[in-house]
């Protein structure tokens, strides 16, 4: 009986981290769509945005900085599994990614 509780235990236990797995891979792919969806951005004609806004540089270099701080966090999520904690707290709520929240 006592190999019963422990075999209902790991499989609760491993369930957990499939959940957590499931968690990261979603996010990792919201952040390669809003990547692709930046770097597309960037490729328009930059003398629209030069001719649309009177101070042009400033919303460019918040749109770079944006883009290398989704790139940081991309390489970031890929190198190891991460909490829940973490995933939530420096991934899910800075960038809003509130339905991928929704899966807990």
């Amino acid at each position: 009986m006592n190999s019963d509780i422990g075999d209902g235990c790991l499989l609760e236990l491993l369930e957990g981290k499939l959940a957590v797995l499931r968690f990261q891979i979603r996010i990792k792919e919201e952040l390669e769509l809003l990547v692709r969806r930046s770097e597309g951005n960037h490729t328009g004609d930059l003398s629209d945005t030069l001719m649309k806004d009177s101070f042009p540089g400033s919303m460019v270099l918040a749109e770079e900085a944006a883009l290398v701080a989704a790139k940081e966090k991309l390489e970031d999520i890929q190198k190891d599994p991460k909490s829940i904690s973490q995933l939530y707290n420096d991934f899910a709520v800075p960038y809003e990614m509130w339905e991928v929240s929704t899966i807990f």
